[in-house]
């Protein structure tokens, strides 16, 4: 990894460990799923404000904007659930960064405590639910 790449992992994986927070969108106060992922496509110059900034909503966007994988790589949104209810960053076709453990009644600091809820790294199929994995198109193209 060279470039863009290994500028965007390293942050990535900076991120680890910052506490969730339903509806977080920065590493200050917390990250919920969507808010991690849109941090991170922020970051890759991948996202525009305005646009529906849940799971689902990235997953809309992302459907035309990406290229549908049947396996992972570095930079890939993988989504969980039907309906879509959360969505990972791969870090390869094995593992992802995913801000979880946290739910709706994780609104401060102390509740993502006592949840153990925090952006970690698990592997992709450590869940059973997965929907789709979309590749963004990034203007450097697939990430190696």
């Amino acid at each position: 990894m060279f470039g863009a790449q290994s500028i965007l992992y390293d942050y990535l994986v900076r991120l680890i460990g910052t506490p969730y927070r339903w509806g977080g969108d920065d590493a200050l106060d917390g990250f919920d799923c969507s808010g991690l992922a849109i941090e991170f496509l922020q970051a890759a110059g991948q996202w525009a404000k305005g646009q529906d900034a849940t799971a689902s909503g990235l997953k809309e966007y992302f459907k035309t904007k990406g290229v549908l994988q049947t396996k992972a790589a570095f930079g890939s949104l993988v989504f969980f659930g039907t309906p879509i209810t959360h969505v990972g960053i791969a870090l390869n076709d094995t593992f992802m960064v995913e801000a979880g453990g946290g739910g709706s009644s994780t609104t401060s600091l102390d509740a993502a405590k006592a949840q153990n809820a925090f952006v970690r790294v698990r592997p992709i199929l450590s869940r059973k639910d997965v929907n789709s994995i979309i590749l963004p198109n990034y203007p450097w193209g697939v990430f190696q």
